[in-house]
Protein backbone atom coordinates (compact mmCIF):
# COMPACT_ATOMS: atom_id res chain seq x y z
CA UNK A 1 0.00 0.00 0.00
CA UNK A 2 1.27 3.49 -0.80
CA UNK A 3 1.29 6.46 1.57
CA UNK A 4 -1.53 8.01 -0.44
CA UNK A 5 -3.65 4.85 -0.23
CA UNK A 6 -2.99 4.57 3.51
CA UNK A 7 -3.97 8.23 4.06
CA UNK A 8 -7.16 7.77 2.08
CA UNK A 9 -7.97 4.58 4.02
CA UNK A 10 -7.51 6.38 7.36
CA UNK A 11 -9.47 9.43 6.21
CA UNK A 12 -12.42 7.34 5.11
CA UNK A 13 -12.24 5.24 8.28
CA UNK A 14 -12.53 8.49 10.28
CA UNK A 15 -15.29 9.72 7.95
CA UNK A 16 -13.42 12.96 7.21
CA UNK A 17 -13.35 15.17 4.15
CA UNK A 18 -9.98 15.98 2.59
CA UNK A 19 -10.25 19.47 4.10
CA UNK A 20 -10.88 18.07 7.58
CA UNK A 21 -8.04 15.58 7.19
CA UNK A 22 -5.48 18.22 6.20
CA UNK A 23 -6.45 20.45 9.13
CA UNK A 24 -4.78 23.37 7.31
CA UNK A 25 -1.38 21.65 7.33
CA UNK A 26 -1.11 21.43 3.54
CA UNK A 27 -3.42 22.59 0.78
CA UNK A 28 -6.40 20.44 -0.08
CA UNK A 29 -5.18 20.26 -3.69
CA UNK A 30 -1.78 18.96 -2.59
CA UNK A 31 -3.36 16.45 -0.22
CA UNK A 32 -5.66 15.21 -2.99
CA UNK A 33 -2.65 14.63 -5.25
CA UNK A 34 -0.91 12.72 -2.44
CA UNK A 35 -3.92 10.43 -2.01
CA UNK A 36 -3.93 9.79 -5.76
CA UNK A 37 -0.17 9.08 -5.72
CA UNK A 38 0.55 12.02 -8.00
CA UNK A 39 2.65 13.93 -5.46
CA UNK A 40 4.94 13.06 -2.57
CA UNK A 41 4.39 14.44 0.91
CA UNK A 42 7.06 15.81 3.23
CA UNK A 43 7.63 13.69 6.31
CA UNK A 44 6.92 16.60 8.67
CA UNK A 45 3.60 17.27 6.91
CA UNK A 46 2.66 13.58 7.04
CA UNK A 47 3.49 13.36 10.74
CA UNK A 48 1.56 16.57 11.43
CA UNK A 49 -1.53 15.23 9.63
CA UNK A 50 -1.32 11.92 11.48
CA UNK A 51 -0.92 13.72 14.80
CA UNK A 52 -3.76 16.18 14.11
CA UNK A 53 -6.11 13.27 13.40
CA UNK A 54 -4.85 11.11 16.27
CA UNK A 55 -3.68 8.38 13.93
CA UNK A 56 -1.02 6.12 15.39
CA UNK A 57 2.21 6.28 13.41
CA UNK A 58 2.77 2.61 14.27
CA UNK A 59 -0.63 1.73 12.83
CA UNK A 60 -0.05 3.89 9.77
CA UNK A 61 3.36 2.39 8.99
CA UNK A 62 1.93 -1.07 9.51
CA UNK A 63 -0.82 -0.30 7.00
CA UNK A 64 1.86 0.51 4.43
CA UNK A 65 3.20 -3.02 4.81
CA UNK A 66 -0.01 -5.01 4.19
CA UNK A 67 -2.72 -5.25 1.59
CA UNK A 68 -6.18 -3.99 2.46
CA UNK A 69 -7.52 -7.45 1.59
CA UNK A 70 -5.26 -9.02 4.21
CA UNK A 71 -6.86 -6.83 6.90
CA UNK A 72 -10.18 -8.51 6.15
CA UNK A 73 -8.90 -11.97 7.04
CA UNK A 74 -8.88 -13.30 10.59
CA UNK A 75 -5.12 -13.94 10.40
CA UNK A 76 -4.53 -10.43 9.04
CA UNK A 77 -6.43 -8.86 11.92
CA UNK A 78 -4.46 -10.79 14.52
CA UNK A 79 -1.17 -10.00 12.78
CA UNK A 80 -2.10 -6.33 12.79
CA UNK A 81 -2.95 -6.29 16.50
CA UNK A 82 0.17 -8.25 17.39
CA UNK A 83 2.40 -5.94 15.34
CA UNK A 84 0.88 -2.85 16.99
CA UNK A 85 1.33 -4.33 20.46
CA UNK A 86 4.93 -5.25 19.64
CA UNK A 87 5.90 -1.84 18.27
CA UNK A 88 4.19 -0.06 21.16
CA UNK A 89 6.00 -2.42 23.56
CA UNK A 90 2.64 -3.42 25.05
CA UNK A 91 3.55 -6.74 26.68
CA UNK A 92 0.11 -7.21 28.22
CA UNK A 93 -1.61 -7.07 24.81
CA UNK A 94 1.03 -9.35 23.28
CA UNK A 95 0.36 -11.94 26.00
CA UNK A 96 -3.42 -11.73 25.48
CA UNK A 97 -3.08 -12.09 21.71
CA UNK A 98 -0.68 -15.00 22.17
CA UNK A 99 -3.23 -16.78 24.38
CA UNK A 100 -6.01 -16.23 21.84
CA UNK A 101 -3.89 -17.49 18.96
Amino acid sequence: MTIGEALEFERKKLNLTEKEMTNGIISIASYSRVERNLQDIKARDLFAILDANRISMVQFVHDLDIDLDEKDTEAGKWRYHLDCAFYENNIQDMEIINQVI
